[in-house]
Formats: C-alpha cells, structure tokens, sequence
C-alpha cells in the first residue's frame, strides 16, 4: 500500500486554519509598504489558497523609481536545489541514476584527482540530503559565507583536489553547496548535455515556465536589480560563476513562473511520480529531504504547523518558499535585497492571521 509522505506528517495535527481572503492578503503585505524606503529595494509576494486562487501583491522597487511588478524576475538562490533535486529522481526513476550510485562511479579515479580524505563511497543519495560528509570550509575576503557570496571561491573554482571533508560530519546533515554542484556535474555526464538544456527541456519547457533562466544577471528582461548593504550588487555578478554555481543556487524567475514549478511539484505528477516524491520527503528525522525542507513554526498562540519548502539566499536576494501540505497553500515571498527581514515578517503575519482573529476575539 502506498503512502503519502506529507500525509503521515500531519497525521497528528488536529487543528485546521482559514484559508487568507484576497483583502486580507493585500492587507497584510500593504502594511509594510513604508518599510520598503530605498528606491531600489522591492519585495514580491504570491499566496494561493488551497482552492488554487492565487493572489499577488509587490511593495516596493525593481529598480531605482521602478515599483516591483508580477513580471519582475528574481534570483531564487538555493531554491535551485530543488530543481536539481528534481531532475536526479527524473533520472533515477529512468533507471539512468541510483541513489546508491557512488562518486567513483560518476567520476573515475582516471578522470578526476581525488583528495586523500574524501571517500570515494559517497553517494547520490548523501549529497541530495547533505549527508555526505562535505563541508563548507573556504575563507574569502569579502564574506567568509560561500552560500551568500558568489566570488567565493567554492562557486566559481571548483575542483576534486580542493573539496572540503569531515568525516565527523559523514551521516550527519551539513549544507554544503559542493554536494548541489556535484550532483549538476552528475546530471551532465549521465545525460551528456548541459545543465541548463536539461532544466529548460525537463522543467522550464514542460512547464511553459517562459520567464525563467538558469541564472542571474542584471541585464535579463524585466530583472530586479540586486543589492547588498545599500549598494547594488548586480552589475558585479560575473559569468565564471553562472556554471559552476547553477546547480546549487543559480536559477532565476518571476514569481508565476516559479509557483507553476511549485504546484507541478506538490499538486501533481508532472514532474515526479507519488512514490518518488515519497522518497524525496522522507526527512529521516532531519529537518532535509531530497532537496527539500521541513520547517516547524511556532505560532503565536504555541499551536505548531508544518510547512515544506526551500529558502534561498545570495547577495542579490532573499527567497522563502513554503507550502502547508495539509491546507494545500503556497506561499512565495521573493526580495532583491540580501538577508531581507521584512519577508519574514510579511510570512509570519499571513500564518498568524487566524490565530490573531482567534486572540483578538477571546480578549
């Protein structure tokens, strides 16, 4: 008998939540227009209800005295990881991936020099649940975070000789962005094509996703100008790292184009088979799937919910992405700014909203 994975994680969940109006929606995001001063600083946001009724609304700007519009592409940042989570089990559901398959059987000792301490036993399935034992560990001048930075070096020089390893960390969850570069190198060898023509063909295409690309760049239609610390970024992002970093957080879309991904993903088989997506939700009692997340808030009246997804942050962007499996709602908060703070404020009001009505009426 089959089950669904993000079934049994509600099954212990009694309480239920009002689905957001359209005016409450608005409402909420309007509140923190005046929060949003800089005139290159935007925030789009998307909501859609479990009936499929989407509602959308942006504050702020794409760029200087440009408000922010429902075309306007933003960087996903590590969200792409999804993407790249997605098309590995396309490919293990063909037969041409296992998710036992080890790094030397993707990469021959004859082709590719590998550092002493780094086992050659990891497989695919340990760099999809960051499980592998490869770890963050380069310093850079500019920000010693290489999820953040895209000059860091792990984004842009990526090599066998030079990938970081604990063994302490080996079955233990470490985000790292080298298991999602790894796992692209692994999609272009066993398909012999390049990432991007695999995501355009597989996702953007199938999915009639028109304003999606497997990159950044201020020079894209309609982009939101990137900025970081109140200077912008984006004229800065240069092409040696759109290749490398692709498959771990290079990917960028308007705000539709990115919820016709997300409902492809949780509301039908499109682009996964239910069993497959049972695999790719199965946390193992961590908080990450298969190129996913499970994140647990604490609402304001101590009730949890339980909400999966995949956040993303870059210096040209901050992205939350969550979906409640058991109201089937979506939510997409997308901004142009590094370590934005607004978005979760926005997020936490909208899932609030019931309880506040609840608080509001029993005082």
């Amino acid at each position: 008998m089959k089950y669904n994975l993000l079934a049994i994680f509600l099954l212990n969940l009694t309480f239920s939540y009002a689905q957001i109006s359209q005016s409450d929606f608005k409402r909420i995001v309007m509140s923190y227009k005046d929060s949003v001063t800089n005139p290159k600083y935007g925030i789009n946001c998307l909501y859609q209800n479990g009936k499929g009724e989407v509602f959308y609304q942006g504050i702020g700007y794409a760029d200087e005295n440009t408000l922010v519009n429902r075309q306007n592409i933003f960087s996903i940042g590590s969200l792409s990881k999804t993407f790249t989570a997605v098309m590995i089990l396309q490919d293990v559901e063909d037969g041409r991936i296992s998710l036992n398959d080890s790094l030397v059987k993707r990469f021959p000792e004859n082709y590719v020099d590998y550092p002493k301490e780094l086992p050659k036993s990891i497989t695919v399935k340990e760099l999809l649940s960051h499980t592998s034992g490869i770890s963050p560990s380069y310093k850079d001048t500019l920000d010693t975070n290489e999820y953040l930075n895209p000059y860091h070096l792990t984004n842009y020089e990526f090599g066998f000789n030079r990938i970081p390893y604990d063994e302490q960390l080996k079955g233990k969850h470490s985000y790292s962005n080298t298991n999602y570069m790894l796992l692209g190198y692994i999609l272009e060898t066993v398909n012999r094509k390049p990432f991007y023509h695999l995501l355009q063909k597989r996702i953007f295409d199938k999915l009639g996703m028109e304003n999606a690309y497997g990159f950044y760049s201020p020079n894209l239609p309609n982009v939101a100008q990137g900025f970081y610390n109140n200077k912008e970024l984006s004229p800065y992002i240069f092409n040696r790292y759109y290749d490398k970093i692709i498959a771990s957080g290079g990917l960028s879309m308007n705000i539709d184009d990115l919820n016709k991904f997300l409902n492809a993903l949780y509301l039908s088989e499109e682009l996964l088979t239910e069993d497959t997506k049972n695999a790719m939700f199965n946390f193992d009692n961590s908080y990450y799937g298969l190129g996913i997340m499970r994140t647990t808030y604490i609402l304001r009246n101590q009730e949890q919910r339980l909400f999966v997804g995949h956040n993303g942050s870059t210096f040209t962007s901050q992205t939350l992405v969550y979906y409640d499996p058991k109201t089937k709602e979506s939510f997409i908060l997308l901004s142009n700014t590094y370590n934005d703070k607004i978005i979760g404020k926005i997020f936490s009001d909208l899932i609030n909203l019931d309880v506040n009505k609840k608080l509001t009426a029993d005082n």
